[in-house]
């Protein structure tokens, strides 16, 4: 979900003379897709040119939508729609928006209570996790029709996140002791053949998760729930080994997680603010306060990083898309309006 904003290059070029200057030249924009909900009402996804930070569309989608997805060419952005909580109606569904025009091209039902999308990183299959049913719904991005559902268990465990491996051979899925009082489970689900082949601790809660560039590390966000037992941070996996190498304590009850492009930082939410932790050490380096922060997504130059706020289960959910240029960790702007829980990057198609 990553920013290469309006930059004009002027290029010039001369042979004796006389001086030819060629036109001046922009990249195209890059769009956050922001989920905003409303408890239990319709929802909708902001658009924002990430250029000028300013919302050029509302699009509306489902009820509670609460994650969002974006295939690498930046076409199609995947939104996980809750459905009313407590009921399961309507259904739980996935929207499908066409960012060439901003609207709704398919709305694909999958299992209850989907928590969490990912695309292969081939942008052909789009990965639903139901923490409701404890399946995965597959999506084929060529029909948008669901072509495989498949469960994923462990003990007493409700599964809510998932992220792949850069090479899509492998998919991460944190997986939330329901009782609170066992720690969690991380699953590997071999893409090829859609079954889990390891499966291994990385503290309690663990919820969210980022894959490092290179594939050599994954990021988990543990103790997630609020009052949840254990240390309230990041564990470091060795993906090689499927072994925590380094747990970080963060604070506050951590939620989100994104990596920078070069795989130098990550940033971690914690509802009060911002994390900044640096791979090479991981050591926590800068804190940034942001009231709510949630969601987090970052541009693919890596200038920018996008922090969404609140989330389904609050009534008012704060309203307030923070930006952070990740060069200095300072706020450069907020978005009012436009601060839902999730924010997918749509790259330049």
């Amino acid at each position: 979900m990553k920013s290469y904003a309006f930059v004009a290059a002027l290029m010039t070029s001369a042979a004796f003379v006389p001086i030819h200057v060629h036109a001046a030249t922009a990249e195209p924009p890059v769009f956050a897709y922001v989920a905003n909900d409303d408890f239990n009402r319709t929802g909708f996804v902001s658009v924002i040119n990430t250029a000028t930070n300013k919302v050029v569309a509302d699009v509306p989608v489902g009820i509670n939508p609460d994650a969002v997805a974006v295939t690498p060419d930046g076409k199609l952005a995947y939104v996980v729609n809750l459905g009313q909580l407590g009921t399961g109606v309507p259904p739980s569904t996935v929207s499908v928006i066409a960012t060439a025009t901003n609207t709704v091209v398919a709305t694909v039902p999958v299992g209850f209570f989907p928590t969490a999308a990912a695309v292969s990183p081939d942008g052909k299959s789009v990965y639903v996790v139901n923490k409701g049913s404890n399946t995965i719904s597959v999506i084929t991005t060529a029909t948008n029709k669901v072509v495989a559902t498949f469960p994923v268990a462990a003990g007493d465990d409700e599964f809510g996140a998932i992220a792949f491996a850069p090479d899509g051979k492998f998919a991460y899925v944190t997986g939330t002791d329901v009782n609170g009082f066992n720690p969690g489970t991380v699953l590997v689900i071999a893409t090829a053949t859609n079954k889990v082949v390891a499966a291994f601790g990385a503290g309690f809660s663990p919820g969210a998760i980022a894959v490092t560039p290179d594939g050599k590390f994954a990021y988990v966000i543990t103790a997630s729930e609020d009052g949840a037992v254990g240390v309230a941070g990041v564990a470091v996996i060795n993906t090689a080994t499927n072994q925590v190498v380094k747990t970080i304590p963060v604070g506050g009850a951590p939620i989100g997680v994104a990596i920078t492009p070069d795989g130098n930082f990550a940033y971690v939410t914690n509802g009060a603010g911002v994390l900044v932790i640096a791979t090479a050490t991981n050591k926590v380096v800068a804190t940034v306060p942001v009231l709510g922060a949630n969601g987090v997504a970052i541009t693919p130059d890596g200038k920018l990083a996008y922090i969404g706020s609140g989330n389904a289960f609050e009534i008012n959910p704060i309203t307030k898309l923070t930006v952070i240029d990740t060069a200095t960790n300072k706020v450069v702007t907020a978005v009012p309006g436009a601060g839902g829980p999730a924010v997918g990057i749509a790259p330049p198609g």
